[in-house]
């Protein structure tokens, strides 16, 4: 059996053989192109000479298909078929990939996609985004194919460039086209879970003034997307509907990262932890969301009377909420971090630049986002790896005992090294 590299290359010097004659001087290529969350994708090209467009076939499928023990020429057949029936451009698609060129004609397609800056480091390369806290921002333009199929395609510096826009305008007008789709907030519960399941029709709490009673105490569950359901999460960009949302539940909400299709509105109460919920998203993503439409780990707070998202985490420790952190719950550099803050008299300690080697500074960036701790860390100080606010050491519990149990864990911890170096 072929690895997927060699099974590949036999599909790329086979395939023109399946095609119809008048692709006989097409280039076929195979590129690897990176989608949400940094996965890569392999797909093949097929691209007649003087065209400016050509749909990227994925070839991932087709791999799968042969481990199932399908033949290579019969995957590669399979293939061409799936090219000539879905990747051949109408005259009418065409026109429409066109048009992407002409900003004013496609606009009104804009869509907002939301994702995680640390998850997608490949995909941001060279593509638009703007940074919302926690979340980057990026942007497509959605095109009707075939059958009622819809693709799209992101929206680039090049592409940007070439429509002498700026990121503003652009951000402006996709927010535009979003609020056109319809942004739809329902109540998860038995009832809607039923109607949902029955093709019944769901109340949209967005429509009419309707305010909810969530004075039982109990942190009340919606669902926040769009009418069709297709990149909802990017309503939480939407200062109106945030307010709307806030005015119908009569309270304050985090903000749980469900996919890139929606998100989850969960009510404050008092019996309810950031950590808890953060626990749940986490869990959530690694048994039920697929990679490919996963959104984040970070769930967001919202204040209706300062009409802002921020980090939960750093909301809860600002508003008294948040229980003193473990030292044992966090990294070694955070622990040594903690430490410089609490023996400092000053208001702020710093690290030259490259104290940290990169990879461990960008693993207690990381870190300092998860713990919610971002407002005491500053990365961007020229000339220094981080810059820490010396309050950072209120956050955890410092008693002498935490303290002592953390130096005799560590210790514990030196000696088992100490005793592996030993014996190798």
């Amino acid at each position: 059996m072929l690895d997927r590299y060699d099974f590949f290359e036999y599909v790329k010097n086979n395939i023109r053989d399946y095609l119809p004659p008048s692709y006989e001087d097409a280039e076929i290529t195979i590129t690897q192109i990176p989608k949400h969350n940094d996965a890569i994708q392999t797909s093949l090209t097929i691209k007649m000479p003087g065209e400016r467009f050509t749909p990227n076939i994925s070839m991932e499928p087709l791999y799968g298909m042969y481990r199932d023990g399908y033949s290579m020429d019969r995957c590669t057949g399979f293939l061409a078929d799936a090219f000539i029936e879905h990747g051949i451009l109408s005259r009418e698609q065409r026109r429409s990939m066109e048009s992407i060129f002409d900003y004013e004609s496609v606009k009104g397609n804009l869509q907002v996609l939301l994702c995680d800056p640390e998850d997608n480091r490949r995909v941001l390369q060279g593509t638009v985004y703007n940074r919302f806290g926690d979340y980057a921002a990026t942007y497509c333009i959605t095109i009707p194919g075939q059958d009622g199929e819809i693709s799209s395609i992101r929206v680039t510096e090049d592409l940007l460039y070439y429509w002498q826009i700026d990121k503003e305008t652009l951000h402006r007008d996709a927010l535009e086209a979003d609020r056109k789709r319809g942004p739809f907030l329902l109540e998860v519960n038995e009832s809607n879970l039923f109607l949902a399941s029955n093709g019944f029709e769901m109340e949209n709490l967005l429509k009419g003034d309707r305010k909810l009673d969530m004075n039982d105490g109990m942190p009340h569950t919606f669902a926040l997307t769009t009418e069709d359901k297709i990149n909802g999460a990017g309503m939480i960009l939407q200062e109106d509907v945030m307010k709307k949302t806030a005015e119908v539940l009569g309270r304050d909400y985090f903000v749980l990262p469900s996919s890139i299709h929606e998100t989850i509105i969960v009510s404050v109460t008092g019996n309810i932890s950031v950590r808890d919920l953060t626990g749940m998203v986490q869990q959530m993503n690694e048994t039920e969301i697929d990679p490919s439409i996963r959104l984040s780990d970070k769930v967001l707070h919202y204040d209706p009377e300062g009409a802002y998202l921020e980090n939960a985490a750093t909301w809860e420790m600002r508003a008294g909420r948040a229980p003193k952190k473990e030292l044992s719950d966090v990294s070694r550099n955070m622990q040594d971090i903690v430490r410089m803050c609490a023996g400092s008299k000053g208001a702020y300690i710093a690290l030259e630049k490259y104290s940290m080697p990169l990879g461990r500074l960008k693993a207690f960036q990381i870190e300092s986002s998860l713990h919610g701790l971002m407002q005491y860390m500053d990365f961007e100080k020229e000339g220094y790896d981080v810059v820490c606010d010396t309050r950072l050491a209120e956050c955890f519990d410092l008693s002498p005992e935490k303290l002592k149990g953390t130096e005799q864990e560590q210790r514990k911890q030196q000696l088992k090294q100490e005793e592996k170096r030993i014996v190798l």
